[in-house]
C-alpha cells in the first residue's frame, strides 16, 4: 500500500512536469493571439497546470481533500515563527541564486521587472499568493501525502526535487530545491499545509516588495528589464565571485538563526514527541520509474536551456 502511495505521488509529480514542459508550446501562441496581458498569463498557467490536475486527481482517487492536503489549523505562535523563517530565508535565496547565475540568467527577476507597472497588490497576488496556494497544494499536498509514514528526510528530498523540476529554470534550481525541503519539514512539524503556504507567500511576497522598492529608488520607477535579462552578463565574474563570497557568509549566519527558529517551531508543536511515536520505514524504496523519467526530462530541459543561452 505504501509503495502504491509513493508511486502515485511520483506519477503525479511527473505528470505536472510534463504539463509544464509542453505548456509553452501550447499556451504561448494562444496568449499572443488573444493578446493576454502579462501577469494574467502567469495566473492562467498556474490554474491550468496546477489547479486543474489537482481537481482531476481528487475526482479519480476519491481521497479526502482535508486529509491529503492537511488542511488543519495552525496555532498563532507557529504563524509568527514561520513568517520569521520566511524572512530569514531571503539571504539564502540570494546566495543560491547568485551561484546559479554563473551559468543561468535571472528569469524570475525579469518576470518581476515586467510586472512593475502593475499595482503592488496585484504583483503580490500573481507572484506570491497564487504560487503559495497552488504550488503548495500540489507539492506539499498531493505529492508529500504519498510519502506518509516514509522517513521525512527522504520525503523532503524527493518532494524538494519535484518542486525544483517543475520550475524548469536553472537559475531557480538550487533555492527551489532547498525551499522544497524546508516547506516539507514545516508541514511535517505543524501537521498543516498552511505552514508552507505562509512561508512560501512570505518569501515570494517580500521579494516582490523589495524589488518594487529598489526599482523606485534606483530608477525612479521607470523600470527596465535589461539587468535582469542579462543575468551574469550584467556584471563581471570577479564582481559575481565577490558577491557570492559575501552572500555566503551572510547566508550561513541567517541559516543558523533560521535553524534556531525551526527548533522553536518543533518545540511549539511538540513535534519530537509526535515523531517518536511514529514508526518510519527507514529502507523503504521511494525511487521508481516516474521519478527517474522526471529526472531525465529535467536534465534534458536544463541542457537545452544551457545550449540556448550559449549558442
Amino acid at each position: 500500500m505504501r509503495e502504491e502511495r509513493v508511486f502515485s505521488a511520483n506519477l503525479f509529480g511527473m505528470i505536472l512536469l510534463i504539463l509544464f514542459s509542453i505548456a509553452p508550446v501550447v499556451f504561448v501562441p494562444v496568449f499572443k493571439i488573444l493578446n493576454i496581458p502579462k501577469g494574467l498569463d502567469i495566473v492562467i498557467l498556474q490554474i491550468a497546470l496546477l489547479l486543474v490536475p489537482t481537481i482531476i486527481y481528487f475526482i479519480i482517487t476519491k481521497q479526502s481533500v482535508k486529509e491529503v492536503l492537511r488542511l488543519n489549523k495552525i496555532n498563532i505562535k507557529s504563524v509568527f515563527i514561520i513568517i520569521i523563517i520566511g524572512f530569514l530565508a531571503q539571504p539564502i535565496t540570494v546566495f543560491l541564486s547568485l551561484i546559479t547565475q554563473f551559468i543561468f540568467p535571472n528569469k524570475i527577476g525579469m518576470v518581476i521587472s515586467q510586472l512593475n507597472t502593475m499595482p503592488l497588490i496585484l504583483q503580490i497576488a500573481i507572484v506570491a499568493l497564487t504560487p503559495a496556494i497552488l504550488e503548495e497544494v500540489t507539492m506539499r499536498g498531493i505529492v508529500l501525502s504519498g510519502y506518509k509514514n516514509v522517513d521525512i528526510k527522504k520525503a523532503a528530498i524527493i518532494t524538494g526535487l519535484f518542486f525544483c523540476m517543475i520550475h524548469r529554470d536553472g537559475n531557480q534550481s538550487l533555492y527551489t530545491f532547498a525551499f522544497g525541503i524546508l516547506f516539507a519539514y514545516l508541514v511535517e512539524i505543524t501537521g498543516s499545509i498552511f505552514s508552507s503556504m505562509i512561508c512560501h507567500f512570505t518569501i515570494n511576497g517580500s521579494q516582490v516588495v523589495l524589488a518594487s522598492i529598489l526599482n523606485k529608488v534606483i530608477s525612479g520607477g521607470a523600470g527596465g528589464q535589461e539587468p535582469y535579462s542579462k543575468g551574469i552578463h550584467s556584471m563581471s565574474y570577479m564582481q559575481l565571485t565577490i558577491g557570492v563570497v559575501i552572500w555566503f557568509i551572510i547566508a550561513v549566519v541567517f541559516f543558523k538563526i533560521l535553524m534556531i527558529f525551526m527548533k522553536k517551531l518543533i518545540k511549539v508543536n511538540k513535534y519530537e514527541q509526535i515523531n517518536n511515536n511514529n514508526e518510519y520505514t527507514k529502507n523503504y524504496k521511494v525511487l521508481n520509474w516516474p521519478f527517474y523519467l522526471s529526472l531525465v526530462i529535467y536534465i534534458i530541459t536544463i541542457i537545452t536551456e544551457i545550449v540556448y543561452i550559449y549558442k
